[in-house]
C-alpha cells in the first residue's frame, strides 16, 4: 500500500514538474526547428501550445496553436495598424479548413478552403464593398466544377465549366451591362464545337466558329452590326477548306474562293457592286494555273492572258 502511494506520488512530481517546464504559452521568436517540428528553448518534446508574436509598438503580430511540434488549429495574422491581415486553418500540420485574407484596411479579400493540404472546396475573391469578384471550385487541388467573375456593378462577367482540372462545356462572357459578348466551347481543355460572338451594344451576332480540339473546323460565318453575312468559309484541321465567299452591305456576294488544305484551289471569282464579273482567276496549289480573265464595266472580256 505504501509502495503504491509512493509510485502516485512520484507521478504527480514527474507530471508537475514537465507542465512546470513545457511552457503553454511562448514567443514564436524563441522556438527552434528541427526536422519539420518546433521546439521550445531546453525541451526534448516537440512543443504543444499557443505561440504569439508582437510588434515593436506591442501590438499584436501573430497568435496560433502547434500540437506536438506542428501548426494545428486557428493562426491569426495582424497588420501594425492593428487590423487583421489573414487567418489561417491547420491539421497537425496541413492546411484545412478556411483561410481567410484581408485588405490593409481589414476588409475580407478572399476566402480559400483545404482539405489535407490542398485546395478543396470554394474559394470566394471580394471587391472593396464587399461584393463578390469570383467564385471557383477545387477537388483535391483540381479545379472543378462552375467558376464564376462578377463585375463591380454585380453583373456577371463570366462563367467557367472545369471538370478534373480541365476546362469543359460552354464557358460564357458579358459585358458590364449583363449583355452576352461570347459563348466558347471547349473539351478536354482544347476548343471545341462552336463557339458565337456578338456585338456589345446589341443582340446580333458578330461571328460563329467551330473547332475540333483546339483547331478551327468546319464553317464560320461573319456579320455586321445590322446582321448582315460579310464573310463565310470552311476549315478542315485549322487549315482553310473548301468556298470562301464575301458579300457587300446588301448581301450581294462580292468574291468567292476555293481553298484546299489552307492552298488556293480552283476557281477565285470577283463581282462587282451590281453582281457584273470583273475577274476570274484559277489556282493550284497556291499557284496560277491555267486562264485568268478580267472583263471591263461594258461586261466584255478584256484580255485573258496565260
Amino acid at each position: 500500500m505504501k509502495r503504491s502511494i509512493l509510485l502516485l506520488a512520484l507521478f504527480l512530481l514527474i507530471s508537475h514538474t514537465w507542465a512546470v517546464c513545457q511552457p503553454d504559452r511562448i514567443m514564436f521568436q524563441k522556438l527552434t526547428e528541427k526536422k519539420g517540428l518546433v521546439y521550445a528553448p531546453g525541451q526534448k518534446k516537440p512543443y504543444t501550445g499557443t505561440v504569439f508574436a508582437n510588434y515593436k509598438n506591442r501590438g499584436r503580430r501573430l497568435r496560433g496553436e502547434y500540437k506536438e511540434g506542428l501548426p494545428h488549429g486557428i493562426w491569426t495574422y495582424w497588420n501594425e495598424e492593428g487590423r487583421k491581415e489573414r487567418t489561417e486553418s491547420y491539421k497537425k500540420g496541413k492546411k484545412e479548413g478556411n483561410w481567410t485574407y484581408f485588405d490593409e484596411d481589414g476588409i475580407k479579400e478572399r476566402i480559400e478552403s483545404y482539405l489535407n493540404d490542398e485546395p478543396s472546396g470554394k474559394v470566394t475573391t471580394f471587391y472593396g464593398n464587399g461584393k463578390r469578384e469570383r467564385v471557383e471550385f477545387y477537388l483535391k487541388g483540381n479545379r472543378e466544377g462552375n467558376w464564376t467573375n462578377w463585375y463591380e456593378n454585380g453583373k456577371k462577367e463570366k462563367e467557367e465549366f472545369y471538370r478534373k482540372d480541365k476546362k469543359i462545356g460552354k464557358w460564357t462572357y458579358y459585358n458590364e451591362k449583363g449583355r452576352r459578348e461570347s459563348v466558347v466551347s471547349y473539351k478536354e481543355d482544347r476548343k471545341d464545337g462552336k463557339s458565337t460572338y456578338w456585338y456589345p451594344n446589341s443582340n446580333k451576332k458578330e461571328r460563329e466558329e467551330n473547332w475540333r480540339q483546339d483547331l478551327e473546323n468546319g464553317l464560320w460565318i461573319w456579320w455586321d452590326e445590322r446582321g448582315k453575312k460579310v464573310e463565310e468559309g470552311s476549315y478542315r484541321n485549322g487549315q482553310k477548306h473548301g468556298m470562301w465567299a464575301r458579300y457587300n452591305s446588301r448581301g450581294r456576294k462580292m468574291e468567292e474562293n476555293q481553298w484546299k488544305d489552307g492552298e488556293l484551289s480552283g476557281k477565285s471569282i470577283q463581282w462587282d457592286q451590281t453582281g457584273n464579273k470583273l475577274i476570274l482567276k484559277s489556282f493550284k496549289a497556291d499557284e496560277k494555273d491555267g486562264l485568268w480573265t478580267w472583263w471591263a464595266k461594258s461586261g466584255r472580256n478584256c484580255e485573258t492572258p496565260k
